[in-house]
């Protein structure tokens, strides 16, 4: 299934979305004098399939599919005949069989670093287990993507309806490239950062906060509309949340390009438990509160573990869903997390650890915001399984923790597995259900 999006073929081929292809869709656009161009290639035969010295080679898809990556990115479509000017004849059904496992290990094996490739299946009506091909490949943030020729390292690039490779010196360009677009996502995720904390005001307590940039921005219009989904969209999901924390996120606004959340108690208040920007590029800002303050003791704020890691994973699994559904942004992404106090005041942070015979105060220490940790993840595989998101979860927790002057934490085993022992014994009742629907795993220590 092709989740990427590429605007001018959808409309090329009359879909709102390339996953809803069809053979009347590929026909139609056949009869209409559909033609190569840069965003698309057609291949009559599978890739290394046949003896024709005609036919692709098992070699070109990997060729193929970096030059795509190392462009602007599109698709290639086989099952289709196409003459010496590129302009497509007619279908010709290829065999489905395991031609995805194998179309991506070639892949895999031919490039580097991998590029996204997305491969969709479209059956033949009339003939039983034939159909087409569409592999998405959208452009990468990480070009240039190497393939392996004749024993050397090259660099595919798309030239028209053909490929090309890069001059030594478009390398070398193509990797400032790179690195200039690396330091880029890294200006935007601080610049992503300062005007969440911004939005919290001067609420005086703790929050973990954590700030999401694809690398390969969404796009997702702010209307009226967009912003009622939202309200619904963020009510159904306390299922969804580790912590406890708050209530309802209820009051939707609007800021410039982006959808502002927060649960404040008045309408001119500041935020009291949770704040949120979800931005129309994919990026986002979530910060929920995982303090308990003493009235005896004001200058004290407690937190432990087990709220940073709910804390944490509930931010995690928002960002990750606004980035995916609502804006379709493919790629990596870069994480940044954090603890800040809003307001004023400077307290002393007393980190609490449940030792599974009682709490103790592990360490105290005066925090007012402390950049935690900073990471690449995978929206996809991030969003696909619960225990890559654990295990991004108990890495920032970690690199939290250890700030505040404690080694590990005890709730998580290394394979992402919840330990039980080591929650309240409210939490243990809850935690199995919620882990079921999350598919992951507990055990007892």
């Amino acid at each position: 299934m092709i989740t990427s999006r590429f605007p001018r073929l959808e409309a090329l081929f009359g879909v709102a979305h390339l996953d809803r292809l069809d053979v009347a869709h590929l026909q139609a656009a056949i009869a209409g004098g559909l033609r190569e161009r840069e965003d698309l290639d057609f291949k009559q035969a599978l890739y290394g399939r046949t003896t024709d010295p005609d036919a692709p080679k098992a070699r070109d898809l990997a060729i193929d599919v970096a030059a795509m990556a190392n462009s602007q990115g599109g698709i290639i479509i086989i099952g289709i005949r196409d003459d010496k000017q590129d302009v497509a004849l007619g279908l010709m059904p290829v065999e489905i069989g395991q031609e995805v496992v194998r179309m991506k290990g070639i892949v895999a094996d031919g490039t580097g670093p991998l590029p996204k490739v997305e491969i969709q299946v479209i059956p033949e009506p009339s003939k039983p287990g034939s159909g087409y091909f569409v592999l998405g490949v959208p452009k990468s943030a990480r070009a240039p993507h190497a393939v392996l020729v004749n024993e050397d390292l090259r660099f595919p690039r798309r030239n028209g309806p053909a490929n090309r490779y890069l001059s030594e010196s478009e390398v070398a360009d193509a990797y400032r490239n790179r690195f200039t677009d690396a330091e880029s996502q890294v200006e935007r995720v601080d610049a992503i950062v300062s005007a969440g904390l911004a939005g919290l005001g001067s609420s005086p307590e703790l929050y973990l906060t954590m700030a999401l940039v694809p690398a390969e921005p969404g796009q997702m219009p702010i209307t009226n509309q967009t912003t009622d989904e939202f309200r619904l969209w963020l009510d159904g999901r306390s299922q969804r949340y580790l912590s406890r924390s708050g209530g309802a996120i209820y009051r939707p606004g609007i800021g410039l390009r982006r959808i502002t959340i927060d649960d404040a108690r008045t309408d001119d208040g500041d935020p009291h438990c949770r704040y949120a920007e979800f931005h129309q590029d994919g990026s986002g800002f979530f910060a929920t509160d995982v303090g308990s303050r003493d009235e005896a003791k004001p200058g004290f704020v407690t937190t432990g573990s087990p709220r940073l890691l709910g804390g944490a994973y509930d931010c995690l699994i928002d960002l990750l869903d606004h980035a995916k559904e609502h804006t379709l942004a493919v790629g990596d992404a870069l994480l940044s997390v954090g603890l800040c106090v809003a307001g004023a005041t400077r307290p002393d942070i007393k980190l609490v650890r449940n030792t599974g015979y009682g709490d103790e105060v592990v360490t105290k220490r005066s925090v007012k915001t402390l950049r935690g940790s900073r990471r690449m993840v995978s929206l996809d595989a991030a969003s696909a399984s619960g225990t890559e998101r654990m295990s991004i979860v108990r890495s920032v927790v970690i690199e939290l923790v250890q700030q505040l002057g404690t080694a590990e934490i005890l709730q998580l085993a290394e394979d992402g597995s919840i330990k039980l022992a080591y929650w309240s014994a409210d939490d243990q009742l809850k935690i199995p259900n919620w882990a079921g629907r999350e598919k992951l795993q507990t055990r007892p220590r």
